[in-house]
């Protein structure tokens, strides 16, 4: 019953949280004068994930029954190292990018920081959920970060921290 309750309560923060970071978004304009996509256009993305995983969470919660909770009961601790995982992410990566401002020249490209701290979190991330094969860990963990710089480097044109 524990879980169940921490599902619904899970989802509605999502939904709440999501539906105010919405509104703060709602002020960026998702196209820009030039016909390219605005400053708002990706937040809202984000958000919109954000919507579908409460309302996922939420859902779970309300038709999770008794044995499949039970079964979820014996894995909090692995969710709990993996969301210490991601906050120890988001703290590599805003005190790496502070760092890496504060050098008096940037010897490479700003993406290094974004890059170094992708690849770092998702090895992580992949050994806590149980992946053992270090060449699927190795590949996923370099390819993720290499897309996703190149993404917004070429299709958005917006340098990553």
């Amino acid at each position: 019953m524990h879980n169940k309750v921490h599902e619904i309560l899970t989802g509605i923060a999502a939904l709440v949280c999501g539906g105010f970071m919405w509104r703060e978004a709602s002020a960026l304009p998702v196209w820009a004068p030039t016909g390219e996509l605005g400053s708002g256009a990706f937040p809202k993305g984000v958000i919109i994930l954000i919507l579908v995983f409460g309302a996922v969470q939420l859902l779970q919660g309300i038709c999770m029954r008794a044995p499949a909770a039970k079964a979820a009961a014996g894995k909090n601790h692995r969710m709990l190292l993996f969301v210490l995982w991601f906050l120890a992410y988001i703290g590599m990566f805003v005190g790496g990018a502070h760092l890496y401002s504060l050098l008096p020249y940037q010897p490479v490209e700003n993406n290094l920081v974004f890059f170094l701290c992708t690849f770092i979190y998702l090895a992580g991330a992949l050994i806590i959920t149980g992946r053992r094969s270090k060449k699927e860990i190795l590949l996923v963990s370099l390819g993720v970060p290499a897309v996703l710089v190149a993404c917004f480097a070429f299709c958005f044109q917006i340098m990553l921290p």
